[in-house]
């Protein structure tokens, strides 16, 4: 924008900066009650994901004694049970993957020496 404008004359510039600059603060005046309703919305959007994590790190007691805002201290040893729990379907999850990818492209490697699988169209 500021090439174009300075290829313009001097006349022609300051009303063409005029311009653009009034029309930015035109529309925000008059659609003011769209940034307030994406900002309404956004609030509702991201508040369960906010309390969700403040109660992540409480222990039963901070938990029983405010639910929803955050407490002090900070508790780890969630993280460290649901990690304790979880790991092992993770593993599973790798060790079935990885079996499962090397059983698939050695039996493509066994179609491919065999002629199995030809990538020639038929004639």
């Amino acid at each position: 924008m500021a090439d174009t404008l300075l290829a313009l004359p001097t006349e022609e510039r300051e009303v063409a900066h005029a311009t653009h600059s009034g029309s930015r603060w035109k529309d925000l005046r008059t659609d003011w009650w769209k940034h307030l309703l994406l900002l309404i919305i956004s609030f509702f959007l991201f508040f369960p994901f906010l309390v969700t994590l403040s109660i992540s790190f409480k222990d039963l007691s901070q938990f029983a004694t405010e639910p929803f805002w955050p407490t002090l201290p900070l508790t780890w040893s969630n993280y460290r049970e649901a990690g304790e729990i979880v790991i092992p379907f993770i593993v599973n999850s790798i060790v079935v993957c990885g079996v499962t990818a090397a059983r698939m492209s050695s039996t493509e490697v066994v179609r491919l020496r065999s002629g199995a699988f030809s990538t020639r169209l038929p004639a």
